[in-house]
């Protein structure tokens, strides 16, 4: 599910080091200089609307606009002097499944992909399970399920599953 797949590159950029994440905030418009040779608008930042109402400057050297298909860009954009934004989809071969779906009896998961984590008194905390599937008739990979115990959540338990599964 997309917000399982959010959560997990939360975590994994999160765990970089490098990236600072805003909870509670709206962005509501950019920031630029003008680059001299150019002269463009370069973003340097994005301004915020606090949950007490101000707002605020977050200056950045790179700005990610991960808002999907509600983004504000095209005017974003446009009130900073930029030429008008031409969009382009490409196929990035990930889907998400939203419903819900059923494995073919007899299908087994991937055993060298299916992970477990115990702790230190062997109680189960967080499992991983790939299965082997066909998309339109090309074989790929479901990934699920990734489930962690209710009392383990929030350590990042699920995003190692997934990144030592794939590795």
């Amino acid at each position: 599910r997309r917000i399982t797949f959010e959560w997990v590159l939360r975590r994994h950029i999160l765990d970089t080091g490098r990236v600072d994440f805003r909870d509670g905030v709206t962005a509501t418009r950019l920031e630029a200089e003008r680059d001299g040779p150019t002269g463009l608008p370069r973003v340097t930042g994005v301004w915020v609307r606090t949950p007490n109402g101000s707002e605020a400057l977050v200056p950045g050297g790179l700005v990610v606009d991960a808002s999907g298909r509600r983004s504000k860009l095209r005017t974003w954009l446009p009130a900073l002097g930029t030429p008008p934004v031409r969009e382009v989809s490409t196929p990035c071969g990930i889907f998400y499944t939203s419903r819900f779906y059923r494995l073919r009896d007899g299908v087994d998961p991937v055993p060298e992909l299916c992970l477990w984590l115990r702790d230190r008194t062997g109680a189960l905390v967080a499992a991983i399970r790939h299965w082997p599937v066909r998309v339109g008739g090309a074989p790929a990979l479901l990934l699920g399920p990734v489930a962690v115990h209710p009392t383990r959540q929030g350590e990042g338990l699920a995003g190692l599953l997934i990144r030592e599964s794939l590795a």
